[in-house]
């Protein structure tokens, strides 16, 4: 595990935030709710009470995909290798669940997207409509979630 990594809670470690249904160890599941996406491995770790141990609750979290190194990161330097179907997958998913039927114009341009650039610049066509349908509230919470998923 790369330390110098700043870490995110992925969709899943969300979902095991508010619902504990992979039953985390008490300390596991505190380590995950500090992670930020701000923070660096080596910063989670020194600033953990768990001392040694927190290293260890980290690649547990890690392994299990409750947290990733932003992979968007990578993807804006234009490496083709790199690929931005998790994004897509994880935006098309939360605009179904906010807009429903309204969200089928907003999901073509997101799945047209083939670059980490793209899909930024058609996200950013989204704030007005996603306000409009979901309301202030829900679409604030899209964006922090999207800047923790998309690593801005």
């Amino acid at each position: 595990m790369d330390l110098t990594a700043v870490f995110s809670k992925t969709v899943k470690g969300y979902d095991e935030i508010s619902t504990r249904q992979n039953r985390l160890p008490f300390r596991v599941r505190a380590m995950l709710i500090v992670v930020d996406g701000r923070h660096t491995g080596s910063e989670l770790v020194a600033q953990s009470v768990f001392g040694p141990e927190a290293e260890k609750h980290l690649t547990t979290l890690l392994e299990g995909d409750f947290i990733a190194a932003p992979a968007m990161q990578t993807l804006l330097t234009g490496n083709p290798q790199d690929d931005i179907t998790f994004a897509k997958r994880y935006i098309l998913r939360t605009l179904r669940e906010l807009l429903g039927s309204e969200a089928r114009p907003y999901a073509l341009m997101i799945e047209k997207a083939r670059t980490a650039q793209e899909l930024l610049r058609d996200l950013e066509k989204l704030r007005e409509p996603l306000i409009a349908g979901a309301g202030k509230r829900t679409a604030d919470e899209f964006w922090e979630r999207m800047s923790l998923v998309l690593a801005w």
